[in-house]
């Protein structure tokens, strides 16, 4: 079981990249879990996202799995602040 990491703020309207605000290393396999109030949208991407891009959407209290070997993961809390947590999955 990996450490319990730092949780990640998420400011209003923009996108964050994941694995740079984590310290995990790129292409890890990683657990999201929304702790905001509002739903956030996750993106695999190495690149910062556009509009256009699609997206999945995690809502407040629910967790997200990716896959290993992702080139970039990206989280956008839309309209408030939001608020997440992520480790290593081991799974």
């Amino acid at each position: 079981m990996s450490l319990t990491l730092p949780n990640i703020s998420l400011p209003a309207n923009t996108w964050v990249e994941i694995y740079a605000a984590s310290g995990i290393t790129v292409g890890t396999k990683i657990l999201l879990q929304n702790l905001g109030n509002t739903n956030v949208r996750l993106t695999t991407k190495a690149t910062i996202p556009i509009a256009g891009d699609g997206f999945k959407r995690v809502a407040n209290g629910q967790q997200a799995v990716n896959e290993a070997g992702s080139t970039g993961e990206w989280v956008f809390s839309p309209i408030v602040d939001g608020e997440i947590n992520v480790s290593e999955d081991g799974s």
